[in-house]
């Protein structure tokens, strides 16, 4: 009387079931997450493909694209930089450092459109014109 008494059908049964619907439903549901998955991957590459048609027939730049790049004055440690927004407008940043890997920005501003924040920037690093220290002779 001291045996185990041996597991009844129903119960081994319910409880090889139970751990296979878990399974089933697992399974099931990592399949269905990799086909939505799928989907929505095929669909962003669409939308990409369309903002990129876009962005030809408006003649703008992609995001983060670099627009213009230069240093502030001949013996600056600062640039002068404008990134592309994707949607027309831009950013004007002045940067020190290794731009774009590490880099510190002292000032950022941004603009509705691309051409205005480029021809800031080229005002910003317009040489300064000499002054003349001979006065006629």
């Amino acid at each position: 009387s001291s045996m185990p008494k041996p597991a009844r059908y129903g119960e081994n049964h319910y409880a090889l079931t139970s751990a296979m619907k878990m399974t089933i439903r697992s399974t099931a549901g990592r399949e269905t997450n990799k086909t939505m998955k799928a989907k929505l991957l095929k669909q962003l590459g669409r939308l990409e493909t369309e903002a990129e048609d876009l962005r030809n027939q408006l003649g703008i730049s992609k995001r983060g694209e670099l627009l213009f790049q230069a240093p502030r004055s001949f013996w600056s440690e600062r640039d002068v930089v404008v990134e592309a927004d994707g949607r027309g407008g831009a950013t004007l940043l002045i940067v020190e450092g290794n731009y774009p890997a590490d880099y510190t920005t002292h000032l950022e501003k941004r603009f509705r459109n691309e051409d205005d924040a480029c021809e800031a920037a080229e005002r910003i690093c317009a040489p300064i014109q000499p002054v003349s220290l001979y006065h006629g002779a």
